[in-house]
C-alpha cells in the first residue's frame, strides 16, 4: 500500500509535469492556476497550442482555399512563447509545443511523450468556431485521459482569487470509491477543507423511505472518512435527494469551493456528452475548476475502509 500512495496518487497532489493545451485566447485565465499549481509542486510545465484541421480548412468544400500553415506555425510560436516567458518569470521551468493535427489525438500523445501527470484545459476560447471545438475536446477527454485533468470552465475563468485550493468539494459515487481516496490526498496535500456530497437520485426513493435511505448513505460516507489524528485537513460529509448536477453545482455555490474533484466513468454507452452528462454539466457550468478523476485510474483494488485509511496516511 505504500509503494501506490508512493509511486502512484502522490503525482496526483503534487505532479512532476503539467501539460497545459491552449487556444491562445484563454492564457490570461489558464496561466494563473498553471503557475500556482506547479509553484505547489515544484512541477515543469509545457503549454502545447494545437492547430487544428478544422480552424485552417475552408468551411465550403468546393472552395479550394490557400492556407499558410508554416506562418500560422510560427505566429502560434510566438504568442505561446511570450506566455512561457510569464510562467518563466516566475521561476519555473516552461518548454512550448506548437503541433498541428486533431486536438484529442495531439493531447494524448504529447501527454505520453512528455510523462505529464496532470493535464490543464479551458473549456472554451473567445471565438465561436474554437469554443464549440475546445468544449468537445475537454468533452471527449473526460474518458479518455488517465491523468488528472483540471478544466477550466466559463465560469471559473472569472474567479482565480484562489488558484490554491482551500475549499475542496467531492461528489462520492459509493459504487467507485476511488476517487475519493484521491480527493482524500489532494486535500491532505493542500490541507484543505473537504466536504464528501452523495447525491440520491430521486428515483430512488419513495416517501416512506428517504430519510432511511439518507441515513444510510450518511453512515457509508462516514466509514470513508480515516479515523486519526495524523488527517491534516477538515473533512465533512453531505447527502442530498435530487438532480445529481444540480446538487454538486448547489453544493459548491454554497460553500464557495475553489475546486470539485469529480470522478467520471471510463466507459460510456454514447458520445462523452450524453454518457458523461452530469460530469460536463459540472464542468461547463462550475464557477471554480474541476479536477476530473477516471474512476479506474491509480488505485483499482482499494476497497476497504481499513484499506483507504492506510493508503491515505501512508
Amino acid at each position: 500500500m505504500q509503494f501506490a500512495h508512493d509511486f502512484k496518487t502522490r503525482a496526483v497532489a503534487a505532479p512532476d509535469r503539467i501539460l497545459v493545451a491552449t487556444d491562445l485566447s484563454d492564457t490570461e485565465f489558464l496561466i494563473p492556476h498553471a503557475i500556482a499549481q506547479a509553484k505547489e509542486s515544484g512541477a515543469e510545465l509545457t503549454l502545447l497550442h494545437v492547430i487544428s484541421p478544422i480552424l485552417t480548412g475552408p468551411i465550403d468544400p468546393s472552395v479550394i482555399a490557400y492556407v499558410d500553415l508554416p506562418q500560422i506555425k510560427r505566429e502560434a510560436g510566438l504568442a505561446i512563447e511570450e506566455a512561457a516567458c510569464k510562467i518563466q518569470a516566475r521561476g519555473i521551468k516552461c518548454k512550448t509545443l506548437v503541433k498541428d493535427g486533431f486536438p484529442s489525438e495531439v493531447i494524448l500523445e504529447t501527454l505520453r511523450t512528455t510523462g505529464a501527470d496532470r493535464l490543464i484545459i479551458g473549456t472554451h476560447g473567445r471565438v465561436h468556431l474554437e469554443r464549440l471545438l475546445l468544449g468537445s475536446v475537454a468533452t471527449e477527454l473526460l474518458t479518455k485521459v488517465m491523468v488528472p485533468m483540471c478544466v477550466i470552465g466559463p465560469k471559473a475563468q472569472e474567479r482565480i482569487k484562489h488558484t490554491v485550493p482551500r475549499r475542496i468539494l467531492h461528489p462520492v459515487s459509493l459504487r467507485h470509491p476511488n476517487s475519493t481516496v484521491i480527493a482524500l490526498d489532494i486535500a491532505q496535500h493542500y490541507r484543505a477543507e473537504l466536504t464528501l456530497l452523495h447525491v440520491i437520485d430521486r428515483d430512488e426513493t419513495d416517501l416512506g423511505s428517504v430519510n432511511s435511505l439518507i441515513n444510510a448513505r450518511s453512515r457509508e460516507l462516514a466509514k470513508l472518512i480515516p479515523d486519526s489524528e495524523s488527517l491534516w485537513c477538515s473533512i465533512a460529509t453531505r447527502v442530498r435527494v435530487g438532480n445529481r448536477a444540480e446538487e454538486i453545482l448547489s453544493m459548491a455555490s454554497t460553500m464557495r469551493a475553489d475546486l470539485i474533484v469529480l470522478g467520471v466513468s471510463a466507459t460510456v454507452p454514447h458520445w462523452p456528452m450524453e454518457g458523461n452528462r452530469t460530469a460536463y454539466k459540472i464542468i461547463a457550468t462550475a464557477d471554480c475548476p474541476v479536477l476530473t478523476i477516471r474512476h479506474d485510474a491509480y488505485v483499482d483494488n482499494l476497497r476497504s475502509e481499513k484499506d483507504i485509511a492506510a493508503f491515505i496516511l501512508g
